[in-house]
């Protein structure tokens, strides 16, 4: 699994969507007093099953986990501790037992997701215990909540019916990126991509979402991010590059030479001298010879048949027969050629 780690989104107190919020080693504070309260406040209303204080969250990227939160408390009462997403809906419900009073840090036992506003919120299990300090320095956010049978109710509404100051709850939320399906791309990262933050591997391409953001700058919406033929993560694999379609620049395209069985790393696959665009036989070494060789000697060959027909020697011219003798058939004398008789003996010869 891909880890990625994160910088400082950032930095210490600054004012975010109303908020202050610091860093501590990748989780978050964030909260909308200054830290230094002037007055606290209770409930004292007998019989109430729901009685409790929140404050309203707009955390600087969503969605996120809560992990933790501050309370700064007068007097030492177990209380519940409540968070609520934006419509008050409870998401989630943990007790607390303060050791002591003053600025209380409760750690959740589990990550609480949310995406949006949230509130959290300290539900009082004894009437008019523990008290709530309020920061009553301007300037006000007014994200302060009273909880009752009734519902909510707006500290700033409350501060009006009794004539007090208006004024910030202090209590403050702890966050952390979440990352819910282990990717290595934050769910508010997924939602500002359009990737899907429950599915590691949006487009199917066997590279992770995170991955493909930050080490190879591939689209993670996109199997084939050059459009060579060759998935992202086959490229990968490969050692191609998932960003170029032609890797050994031959003019085919990656995915074209592995269908083909050429290499799509060596622009001459056979070594023959011969680029795989312009090799009849691209894989295979003697052909693109044998084709050179062979013409080679055909030319040569019709050079020679020329050449012969164009210089075929006179036959030599034979010496002349010597005249035939003849011989009378019973004397044996020698004849004249023409002779009708023998000269010697009067045979008649024709």
């Amino acid at each position: 699994m891909l880890i990625i780690s994160i910088t400082s989104l950032f930095l210490s107190a600054v004012s975010v969507a109303s908020a202050y919020v610091e860093e501590h080693d990748g989780m978050y504070e964030v909260y909308y007093d200054d830290g230094e309260p002037e007055a606290y406040v209770w409930w004292t209303w007998y019989g109430q099953k729901n009685m409790g204080f929140a404050v309203r969250f707009t955390p600087p990227f969503s969605p996120c986990y809560v992990v933790a939160a501050y309370f700064c408390i007068e007097g030492v009462y177990e209380f519940t501790l409540a968070v609520y997403d934006d419509a008050h809906k409870e998401i989630y419900r943990q007790e607390v037992k303060p050791a002591e009073d003053g600025w209380v840090y409760v750690t959740f036992s589990e990550p609480v997701w949310v995406h949006g506003d949230f509130y959290i919120a300290m539900l009082l299990k004894t009437p008019a215990h523990p008290g709530l300090w309020v920061d009553e320095t301007p300037p006000y956010h007014h994200r302060s909540y009273w909880i009752s049978d009734e519902g909510w109710k707006a500290h700033d509404e409350v501060c009006d019916e009794e004539g007090w100051d208006y004024g910030d709850f202090c209590i403050t939320a702890f966050i952390e990126p979440a990352d819910t399906d282990e990717d290595g791309l934050y769910d508010h990262e997924e939602l500002e991509r359009g990737t899907n933050m429950i599915n590691p591997d949006s487009d199917g391409d066997e590279l992770l979402d995170g991955e493909e953001v930050k080490q190879f700058n591939t689209d993670p919406l996109n199997p084939d991010s050059d459009g060579d033929g060759v998935k992202d993560g086959d490229e990968v694999k490969l050692l191609l590059d998932p960003l170029d379609p032609d890797v050994d620049d031959d003019g085919l395209m990656d995915g074209h030479e592995l269908q083909k069985g050429t290499n799509p790393w060596k622009a001459d696959s056979d070594g023959d001298g011969w680029s795989d665009p312009s090799d009849p036989a691209p894989t295979n070494a003697l052909i693109p010879n044998g084709i050179a060789i062979g013409g080679v000697a055909a030319v040569a060959a019709a050079a020679l048949t020329f050449f012969i027909r164009k210089r075929k020697p006179t036959p030599p011219t034979l010496p002349p027969t010597a005249p035939k003798i003849l011989k009378c058939p019973r004397c044996g004398a020698e004849v004249p050629p023409d002779a009708e008789y023998c000269p010697e003996c009067g045979e008649k010869l024709k």
